[in-house]
């Protein structure tokens, strides 16, 4: 799963992806580790897009896609950090 922040929120991002991410296991049960997050490409400008690297149960995936999105998107408004195009 990728996405975009806004560059000045990128280390509040961070912070809240990866403890987001410990608690998706238990929310998701289909999910078996913390995601992984990563840049592909390392660049920062006005914003920093991240890739979510997950793990699901074999088969699962598709299903889980759409949890994992409501939840990153809801965790991320909750914290007033913005996603950008």
């Amino acid at each position: 799963i990728s996405l975009k922040v806004v560059a000045a929120d990128l280390s509040r991002a961070l912070v809240l992806l990866q403890r987001v991410g410990r608690e998706a296991v238990s929310v998701l049960p289909n999910l078996l580790e913390p995601w992984q997050v990563i840049s592909k490409e390392g660049v920062i400008g006005q914003q920093a897009e991240l890739t979510l690297l997950t793990k699901a149960r074999f088969g699962k995936a598709a299903e889980m896609r759409p949890r994992l999105l409501a939840l990153v998107q809801e965790r991320l408004a909750e914290a007033e950090i913005e996603l950008v195009d």
